[in-house]
């Protein structure tokens, strides 16, 4: 005996297999919705503060951003804010050694030492750096010792440079530091309640290339500065080997200017805290 189905029936069966049809289309574009929501959550930045550079009164920034798993970049900005130093040096004389002109009897000049007090001495500067980075583990985005290279360039000015000396005189000075850096550094990141970044960069090894300008002026007319500036060659290339074209001079009117350049190995290290976004 066979029992045909009602029409009511078929409708009900076709009713019920659409909305199974829609309703696992629409699982399938939550799930989808739901996965990508948090693709794009994913915390692929991270901005840090530098944290030795607190303590000298200055402020490192760094941005941090992921590219893969095992792949970043890094990019540093740091201010050298004005510093007077001269409290290094409160309470303490130096004495400046210098020839004096003798234009009666057309001699060299004799030697003579000036005690020089320093009441004003100023630091400021900045300093912008990039690396990259490769992240030795897979496992976790932001913990996990890395390594790789990177760039710095520094520019420092010591200016106003304001001193007097025992007897009256006034002497001024600038210094302009300008300082190129590359090498590989190595460290080690910890993430901590998945937001706060702890960055530790320990051993770091490079080469620098560095050229300094200093202007030195005075209102001491009996100064031979040509018999300062034969002295000042000699030292240079006695006590820190240094030999042209790695230094230029050149005799002012009411003073002295000199450019050295070298190149020294160098070691970094580090410590910063930031956070994710």
């Amino acid at each position: 005996m066979i029992v045909k189905s009602s029409p009511i029936k078929k409708i009900l069966v076709v009713v019920f297999l659409v909305n199974v049809f829609f309703c696992s289309k629409l699982l399938a574009q939550n799930r989808l919705a739901f996965n990508t929501y948090y693709k794009v959550k994913e915390r692929k930045n991270a901005i840090k503060i530098g944290l030795p550079a607190l303590y000298f009164n200055n402020i490192n920034l760094k941005y941090h951003r992921v590219i893969n798993e095992q792949l970043s970049f890094q990019l540093s900005w740091a201010k050298y804010f004005e510093t007077n130093l001269v409290k290094r040096f409160e309470g303490k004389t130096f004495n400046f050694k210098a020839y004096e002109a003798d234009f009666s009897n057309f001699n060299e000049g004799k030697f003579y030492g000036y005690d020089v007090v320093v009441p004003e001495l100023k630091l400021t500067g900045f300093y912008t750096q990039a690396e990259f980075r490769y992240q030795f583990s897979k496992k976790k985005l932001w913990t996990g010792f890395y390594a790789g290279p990177y760039f710095t360039y520094h520019q420092n000015f010591i200016n106003n440079v304001i001193a007097y000396d025992d007897i009256g005189y006034n002497y001024g000075g600038q210094l302009d530091i300008k300082v190129f850096n590359m090498g590989v550094q190595s460290g080690y990141q910890w993430l901590i309640k998945k937001i706060i970044l702890i960055d530790f960069h320990f051993s770091g090894v490079g080469w620098l290339w560095a050229n300094h300008n200093l202007l030195f002026t005075t209102d001491n007319n009996n100064l031979n500065f040509e018999k300062i500036h034969e002295d000042l060659d000699a030292s240079l290339a006695n006590d820190f080997n240094f030999r042209q074209p790695y230094y230029t001079t050149s005799i002012l009117e009411n003073g002295l200017a000199y450019q050295i350049k070298f190149n020294a190995p160098m070691f970094r290290t580090g410590l910063s805290i930031g956070i994710l976004f």
